[in-house]
């Protein structure tokens, strides 16, 4: 580890006084020696040193910038197989109480999340999720924490708040299903539940998110709706794959 760490400053030293040579070549003695009286041949072969040692010195800056995101692209793209594999991103199975959703819930991130299913579609829709995830969370990138809000209050009574505004609505619970009706505007929304901790992740049908964020942030519906259609397309087509939104309290 120390002779490697040793090589290593021993290169970066080397690169630096390649490049600063380099500079002093091209940009001090090259323009008086293109000035003066040297025969073309020479000045053809000056100007090719200079390309090239610059290029030799660009080269190596290059290269690591792009294997650097290509390390980037496949270290996210493992990390979002480990977690789509994991169990923690399984739908809820899991009855849901009242009692269990009294609280105020404020939205923290998106996901997505998985019902089960044999080890073929499981597999199409970890493929599907791998490809679609990331342009997903880019697509709900302007959608910060705690900009969406859910307070259930007993007898089947919530608010959903947004936009500094506060919707009426009613909720009903069957099992791990928690269903919302909103008064004004109009919308019923249809959620699977789970409660993990301080923390529930509620998910949705890839083609009800759209009209999850019409209902709740009706002024910037368009600006989401335009980025999450070729989302919600893609990932409709493996049923198993749901879009998960994760509130806490």
């Amino acid at each position: 580890m120390i002779k490697r760490k040793k090589n290593k400053k021993v290169s970066e030293k080397l690169q630096i006084t390649f490049f600063l040579t380099t500079f002093a070549l091209d940009f001090y003695y090259l323009p008086i020696l293109l000035i003066t009286k040297t025969n073309k041949t020479m000045k053809k072969n000056i100007m090719r040193f200079a390309v090239v040692a610059l290029a030799l010195f660009a080269m190596p800056t290059f290269m690591h910038a792009q294997l650097g995101k290509l390390a980037n692209k496949a270290k996210a793209a493992a990390n979002t197989a480990k977690t789509l594999n994991s169990e923690e991103n399984l739908i809820g199975d899991e009855e849901i109480t009242e009692k269990d959703l009294k609280a105020t819930w404020s939205y923290r991130e998106p996901g997505l999340s998985f019902a089960k299913g044999n080890a073929a579609v499981k597999a199409a829709g970890n493929k599907v999720a791998q490809e679609v995830e990331p342009e997903m969370r880019e697509a709900l990138s302007a959608l910060k924490p705690g900009m969406i809000s859910f307070k259930f209050e007993e007898k089947g009574v919530c608010t959903l708040i947004a936009q500094k505004k506060e919707i009426p609505a009613t909720y009903t619970v069957s099992g791990p299903d928690i269903t919302i009706t909103l008064s004004d505007p109009a919308a019923t929304l249809k959620f699977n539940g789970r409660i993990d901790g301080n923390r529930i992740q509620l998910s949705m049908l890839p083609d009800d998110l759209i009209g999850f964020i019409k209902a709740a942030m009706p002024d910037s519906a368009d600006q989401y709706a335009a980025k999450l259609e070729p989302v919600t397309k893609a990932l409709s087509k493996v049923k198993i794959v749901y879009i998960a939104l994760w509130f806490a309290k």
